[in-house]
């Protein structure tokens, strides 16, 4: 699915306003707080900030330094860019290992109000690096082609 990111965090942003919107209304209207509205709306917030990882990646928004990209034309400017990109994909790649290991290792924590296994928050960090990568190697794909004509 081609937009299937950008789909996941609207849905998680709405999620988020929802449950922030209940937390208020139902703190300062009716003084009875909901517990678990904080805990979702945290935990919606997490999971945008991983899935975003992978937007940003897909639109080519990553972190670089623009003066070199200015400074080079034609095949240094692709070789510039496809070395940044490799850089990008290996340091995913590490994001993805480390966020395994720490969701399994979370996987029997639970969180505090609701009560579920905070590996299903944490697991949002390896799957923010597989997306990014998955978008990265289309990326590079796509670099390297360039790379054949210029």
């Amino acid at each position: 699915m081609k937009n299937f990111e950008e789909i996941v965090l609207s849905l998680l942003f709405l999620n988020m306003c929802v449950f922030v919107l209940i937390q208020i209304v139902s703190r300062y209207i009716f003084r009875s707080p909901i517990l678990f509205t904080e805990e979702v709306s945290r935990y919606s917030y997490v999971w945008i900030t991983f899935f975003g990882m992978a937007v940003a990646t897909k639109l080519e928004n990553h972190i670089k330094i623009d003066l070199l990209f200015i400074l080079l034309k034609g095949k240094a400017q692709v070789i510039l860019n496809l070395l940044v990109n490799f850089l990008s994909f290996f340091l995913y790649i590490l994001i993805f290992i480390i966020g395994y290991n720490y969701t399994v290792t979370n996987m029997i924590q639970l969180s505090p109000a609701m009560e579920i296994s905070k590996g299903f928050i944490y697991v949002s960090l390896p799957l923010g690096a597989l997306f990014s990568i998955v978008r990265l190697l289309v990326i590079i794909k796509k670099e390297i082609d360039t790379l054949r004509t210029v």
